[in-house]
C-alpha cells in the first residue's frame, strides 16, 4: 500500500545520503515525489517503524539496519574515533569522521553543525591530535614521526 511505497522512497533517500536521517529531512527530500497527508512526519514514522530494513536511532532519526549490524567496536565516542583512525591509517577531516561514525555506528549528534558537536566530544582525548586544518589523527603517529 501507500505506507510501504513511502517506506521504500524514504529508504532510497537514506541510502543515497549515506547517514541516518531525521523525519523532517526525509519529508523535505520526498515532498516533490510523494503526496503527504496532513501530518507528514507521523506518516513517515508509521511507514518506517515496522520496516525490516530500517532502524530508529534516536528521536525521529532513522538509519538502515545493516549499518548497525557491523558497528565499530563500540565504546565511547573517542574510542570509536581512535578505532576508525586505526583502520583508516591516515588522518581524517572531522566532517569525514562524523560521516563514518554516523554511517557505521549510528552516532547522532545534535546542534546546527553535528560534525562540530561530535568533534567537541573527542578533540580533547589524549590518543587523538589535530594534524592541520580540521584533520585529526592518532597522537602516536605524531610521536612516531618526531622519533624517526
Amino acid at each position: 500500500g501507500a505506507s510501504s511505497c513511502l517506506a521504500e522512497l524514504a529508504i532510497e533517500v537514506i541510502e543515497r545520503i549515506g547517514i541516518p536521517q531525521h523525519l523532517a529531512q526525509l519529508e523535505r527530500a520526498l515532498s516533490h515525489r510523494y503526496s503527504f497527508g496532513p501530518n507528514p512526519q507521523q506518516e513517515l514514522c508509521r511507514a518506517l517503524s515496522n520496516h525490516t530494513l530500517v532502524e530508529r536511532r534516536g528521536n525521529g532519526v532513522y538509519g538502515l539496519r545493516h549499518w548497525y549490524a557491523s558497528t565499530i567496536a563500540g565504546g565511547s565516542i573517542p574510542d570509536m574515533v581512535a578505532g576508525l583512525l586505526e583502520r583508516q591509517q591516515q588522518p581524517l577531516h572531522y566532517r569525514d569522521i562524523y560521516l563514518h561514525l554516523a554511517g557505521e555506528a549510528g552516532v547522532v549528534a545534535g546542534g546546527d553543525d553535528p560534525a562540530k558537536s561530535l568533534l567537541a566530544r573527542y578533540s580533547q582525548d589524549d590518543r587523538l591530535c589535530r594534524l592541520g586544518s580540521g584533520n585529526y589523527g592518532l597522537a602516536s603517529w605524531q610521536r612516531g614521526a618526531v622519533a624517526a
